[in-house]
């Protein structure tokens, strides 16, 4: 639907990096952040994709290169968030500012 083509076309919009991507974003489901994430973890070192609610954002981070356990853990510990996964992808959610998740991932390689 509309919903898919519009996350096609931030995906296409988006350029390759040797750093990381982060998509902020409100209301994004799960499965529109796994799909964000599966289509956009060939273009850097780590995605991560957050999607505001009532106490924070949830989020979905993948990588191809990474381990995102290490990752993860920093990241929640940063960020007060709670989540884990696999070496390639992790889910959970975070309790904290915008502005502190960009700062994070600006920061990480």
């Amino acid at each position: 639907g509309l919903r898919r083509q519009l996350i096609d076309l931030k995906i296409a919009a988006t350029a390759d990096t040797d750093g990381n991507i982060c998509i902020i974003g409100k209301n994004l489901t799960a499965d529109d952040m796994r799909y964000f994430a599966n289509n956009m973890v060939s273009k850097c070192q780590i995605v991560g994709v957050f999607s505001e609610n009532e106490k924070g954002f949830n989020y979905i981070c993948a990588s191809n290169s990474v381990n995102l356990r290490d990752f993860g853990k920093q990241m929640n510990d940063t960020l007060n968030g709670k989540g884990g996964g696999s070496p390639n992808m992790i889910q959970g959610s975070v309790a904290c500012e915008k502005a502190e998740i960009e700062k994070f991932f600006s920061a990480k390689y």
